[in-house]
Order: structure tokens, then C-alpha cells, then sequence
């Protein structure tokens, strides 16, 4: 993602060190793909730029020539691609000289370019060559349209049926308590086996595939730095959750819930984690009694990041819907089988509005088939803003949930984003987002002067210990105006945990007490960054938000003061490298 990027840090997994968490860059499974293609049809290699992109034209003709006959020859391809994929080492994504051995690569690239295959055949069959080119970063796209006026299909905030009444709601004779769970990527990984080896030489390890590890490099109970987050780690998080006090009101999950297993995933097993989730939640005492709501992250679909809009990701938005079914209204259900994006009633109020983020990302390790056309496949933002014209008109107010950072939406959808964001700031409480595995914050101001802060985006930190321990937030809000008040992050030590046989989940900080602000709006938040840009490595507040991001995992010494000012003052790539030029 583009956050990784701008935040220069890289993630430990089996041995390797993967920035984007996932096993191939997608242009980098296309080159060694379109090497394959070209032997297997003996036609001319396509030419390559010295980037490793092909050449526009080039690409538009070989998907010509390809498309009538890519059907029969899919298992030539890939076993003509594999030999080329295992000599690169799947661009580095594997290491033969793990004690994985040859086994690391030949088990990823068998799988990832089989994968991968498919998704090249589909976008021939569905796109022209041009849009195939456009998606594979082949070409340079053509200026995108923006979206429809209309809905492909619309929320009706007035329509209750199907929607559960909870016992917390005052209207029902609760009383809540002003406070919430957010956590987001999980990255469960079901076929976590304890004693396996974590020195695989994949992006993850633990996997039974692997073989069991020697000494010191097995797999334990509660998880390992190798690999994602270990069933039994999860189970002990719910069972943190259900007995906080008070209890929280309702749950938010920002998506994400199957592993980075990416070669070997299949539509069942990425069900089966989004499942589990599920249903470990709704075995609670807050699952049962509280609206629990969550969104598609981009390891959702197989292969990664790949969504192909209505009609075509049934498998995904079905299968979802069942299992989410327990705390969905009708009208919930509707909107989310057509697009993946839905709202609903959290509190007397109050409503969760949840974005399908993923699929506005283009580039080599984006969604290939919005690339291919650059559209807003389920005419999602025109349902968005009319959802929250309802809000609006309604009184009500709206926690916004995405993946994705707006940072991460390839143009002009970012500017899309931030333009409904600030159109709707009366309504728009807050924002929550996760993708990025490391906790932080970024503030949006208003279009207008770009001076007026209008929106928090709040990232938790993932539940998998690919950005840091395994976390969750605790958020504290207003009644009445609903208002962020303040944040408190709970964390396992995941180490201490293994070491005694016990996940024990501690609160780590509030927010307010711990970086020393008033208040968490948008022009405190601006004024914490701004004291870093004028402080040094050794400023108490960095210092804290520096540790609290790997939730003590990594010193703040290796956190980048200045990238992460920048990051709280920007909510875009080209701000930050703007602002991150003027203050290096």
C-alpha cells in the first residue's frame, strides 16, 4: 500500500522482509506471466522498459494475440512461469536459502502464478486490450470519469425492518456507555500449527506445509513474529473484549480477516476466516447483545486486492452477508450482497456508514479490474452521499468506516473522498481505517483554505503481529453529540505470552493522558504533530506516539519523527511529500 511506502518501514515475515505484505508485486507476476505467455504461444518476447513494465503497445498487441487462446493455454503458461518465477525468487519474495529450502519457492510461485493466471484471463475476456494494458501499469490510463449521479442501489435510512433493537439502546431501556471497539486486520490464520517451522522462507510461516522447525524456530501457542495472527491469540482478545467494564456499545472491525497467504487461499478458506471472526464475536456476551459491524479489507477477494464489482463478487458479498447476518438489518443485507458497502444503526443516532474501499486502488499492487476502466464499478460514492443526505436530514450523526486511508485511493477517487468528507463534516463524526498495520492518525481539512481541520481518520493497529503486538481500541464518546473524547489501546505482549502459557490483553494508554492533549480534535492533533517538527527524537510526546505505534514492539528510535508529522498533517501522498520536503 501507499502507506508502507511513505512510511519506509518493512515488516518482518519468515525472512524476508515484505513491504506490501503479500507475496508478489502484481507487475511483477505479470513480467514473468507475459515471459511465460510469449514461449508458450512462440511469439516474441513483449520488449520491457527499463522499469519492468511492458511497453504500451507492445502489451495491447500480445493481449491480442493472447486473448483467443489463453483459455487452453492457462496450464502451459504457468508451468512454463513457475521455472522463471522460482530462478527470481519470486522477485524476492521467497529465500531457498531458509530452512525452508528449495520447497519456499517452488510451493509459493506453483501457487501465485496459477492464481494469477486466472485473473489475466478474466480481465481478457471482460476488457479490451487497452484496459488490460492500463491495468497491468502497462500504459499510462487516460484521464478517469468521475462518478454517476445515481446509485446503482440506495440505502433507505427510514427502513427498519430486519433491524435488531439492542438491549443497550435506551429506546429498548439500556443505557450505554459511551464507549466503543475498534480493531482492524486481524489476518487470521486458521492453519496456524504449533511447532512448525517459522523460518519458511515465505511471507508467512506456520503453515504444517512448512514442516516442523528446529530448535528455536518453532511456532508457539499464541504466535510468532514469522507469521499472522494465531487462532489462540484471537479467542483471548474476544475474551479480553467481552470482559471489558463498562461494556462497549457496539464493535467496529475495519477489515481484513484472512492471513497473507495469498498463494494459497481460495474462496472457502477466505470465507472461513471472515467466518471465524464472525462467529467468535457473536459467541460473546457483547457479540450477542451488540451491533458488531465490519468491512472488506483487500485480502478479502482471491486473489489478493482483486474485486470485480456486482454480479461478479457474489461468492465474497453473499458469504459475508451470512455471516455477518446476525447483526444486519434488511436494508443492510440489500446494499451489501449488491456493492460490499452498507450502513446501519449502531446507537439512537448513530450510524456506522461502511465503505467497500478497496477496490479504488490502482497500480501494480491494486485492483486490476477498477484499473482497467478506472470507474466506480457499483456507483458507490453516489450511494454514499446520499446516505448521508439522509443522516443529515434524519439529525443523525455517522462513524465512517473504510480499509483504506484516503491516501491509499488512486486519483481522482482520493479527491472524491475527501471532498464528500468535507461536505459532510456536520454529519461525519469521525473516520476509521486500518490496511496500514502500525497505529497513527491523520487529520483532513477543508477544501476550501485547507486550514480547517474537518475530519480524524483514526488507524487502531492490527490485530496480526505483522505491524507490532496485537491490539485493539477502547474509544470513549459523547452521548449526546457523539464527540471522540478519548481512546484507550489494549495490547498483548505476545512474547510474555508464549513465555507463560497466558495471553494476558493490558491497557496500554489513553490517548489524552499519554501524548498530553486536551482534547481529540483535529487541531489538537495538528498541534502534536507540529511540536515533533519543531522538537527533536527526544521530545516526550514523540516519544510516546513513536512506541505506541508497534504497541512496544519496536523503540521509537526506529520511527520516522518527521514522516509521521507529516502523516498526522496529511491526508494524501502528494501533501506528505510536500510537507516531508519542507521539513527534512
Amino acid at each position: 500500500s501507499d502507506v508502507y511506502k511513505r512510511q519506509g518501514i518493512n515488516a518482518e515475515y519468515g525472512g524476508t522482509h515484505v513491504t506490501h505484505m503479500q507475496p508478489f508485486k502484481p507487475s511483477s507476476g505479470v513480467v514473468i506471466l507475459a515471459l511465460a505467455v510469449a514461449h508458450a504461444t512462440s511469439s516474441p518476447a513483449p520488449p520491457l522498459e527499463s522499469g519492468g513494465f511492458l511497453e504500451c503497445k507492445a502489451c495491447e498487441l500480445a493481449a491480442d494475440v493472447v486473448r483467443p487462446v489463453v483459455n487452453p493455454l492457462k496450464p502451459v503458461i504457468v508451468d512454463v512461469a513457475v521455472p522463471i518465477c522460482k530462478k527470481v525468487n519470486a522477485t524476492h519474495q521467497c529465500n531457498p536459502a531458509s530452512a525452508g529450502g528449495e520447497w519456499a519457492c517452488d510451493d509459493l510461485c506453483k501457487g501465485m502464478m496459477a492464481t494469477e493466471m486466472n485473473v489475466i484471463a478474466d480481465l481478457l475476456h471482460q476488457y479490451p486490450s487497452r484496459g488490460v494494458c492500463d491495468a497491468l501499469t502497462a500504459c499510462t490510463p487516460p484521464s478517469q470519469p468521475g462518478p454517476s449521479g445515481s446509485a446503482g442501489v440506495r440505502s433507505n435510512l427510514s427502513d427498519t425492518s430486519g433491524e435488531k433493537v439492542w438491549p443497550v439502546w435506551p429506546s429498548h431501556g439500556g443505557k450505554p456507555s459511551g464507549s466503543f471497539v475498534h480493531f482492524t486486520d486481524l489476518h487470521l490464520q486458521l492453519d496456524y500449527e504449533e511447532g512448525t517451522n517459522t523460518d519458511c522462507g515465505q511471507p508467512i510461516c506456520c503453515r504444517k506445509e512448512a514442516g516442523p522447525g528446529a530448535a528455536g524456530k518453532q511456532a508457539q501457542k499464541f504466535g510468532d513474529w514469522a507469521c499472522d495472527l494465531a487462532p489462540a491469540t484471537l479467542d483471548s482478545m474476544f475474551d479480553a473484549i467481552s470482559t471489558l467494564n463498562p461494556p462497549p456499545d457496539f464493535v467496529l472491525n475495519t477489515g481484513d480477516d484472512p492471513a497473507h497467504d495469498d498463494w494459497a487461499q481460495t474462496k472457502t478458506s477466505n470465507l472461513a476466516s471472515i467466518g471465524y471472526v464472525a462467529s467468535g464475536l457473536l459467541n460473546t456476551s457483547i457479540g450477542k447483545s451488540r451491533p458488531v459491524v465490519s468491512a472488506f479489507g483487500n485480502h478479502a477477494p482471491v486473489p489478493v486486492n482483486q474485486f470485480q464489482g456486482p454480479g461478479l463478487d457474489d461468492w465474497l458479498y453473499q458469504g459475508a452477508a451470512t455471516a455477518w447476518g446476525p447483526w444486519l438489518s434488511d436494508d443492510a443485507r440489500r446494499t451489501l450482497e449488491f456493492g460490499g458497502f452498507y450502513q446501519m444503526r449502531v446507537a439512537d443516532k448513530l450510524r456506522a456508514v461502511v465503505m467497500h474501499s478497496t477496490m479504488f486502488a490502482s497500480g501494480e499492487s491494486g485492483n486490476w479490474f477498477f484499473a482497467a476502466n478506472r470507474t466506480d464499478m457499483a456507483e458507490q460514492f453516489p450511494w454514499l452521499r446520499d446516505t448521508l443526505l439522509q443522516a443529515r436530514a434524519r439529525g443523525e450523526k455517522v462513524l465512517l468506516l473504510r480499509h483504506c486511508p484516503i491516501g491509499d485511493f488512486s486519483a481522482p477517487f482520493d479527491a472524491y473522498m475527501r471532498n464528500v468528507t468535507d461536505e459532510f463534516s456536520d454529519v461525519i463524526v469521525a473516520s476509521f481505517a486500518g490496511h496500514a498495520h502500525t497505529s497513527w492518525v491523520t487529520v483532513l481539512n477543508d477544501q476550501a483554505t485547507e486550514t480547517e481541520p474537518v475530519d480524524v481518520t483514526y488507524v487502531s493497529g492490527s490485530g496480526t503481529p505483522g505491524g507490532g503486538n496485537p491490539t485493539f481500541r477502547v474509544f470513549h464518546y459523547d452521548l449526546e453529540t457523539f464527540e471522540i473524547l478519548d481512546f484507550d489501546q489494549y495490547w498483548v505482549d505476545m512474547d510474555q505470552a508464549n513465555r507463560d502459557g497466558e495471553a494476558v490483553w493490558t491497557k496500554g494508554y489513553s490517548a489524552k493522558e499519554y501524548f498530553g492533549i486536551p482534547d481529540l480534535t483535529g487541531k489538537s492533533w495538528e498541534a502534536l504533530a507540529r511540536t515533533w517538527l519543531a522538537g527533536t527524537d527526544q521530545t516526550e510526546s514523540w516519544i510516546h506516539y513513536a512506541t505506541a505505534m508497534t504497541r512496544g514492539r519496536t523503540p521509537a528510535s526506529k520511527q520516522n519523527r518527521v514522516g509521521e508529522a507529516c502523516r498526522i498533517l496529511s491526508d494524501t501522498n502528494d501533501l506528505y511529500q510536500k510537507l516531508s520536503l519542507i521539513h527534512i
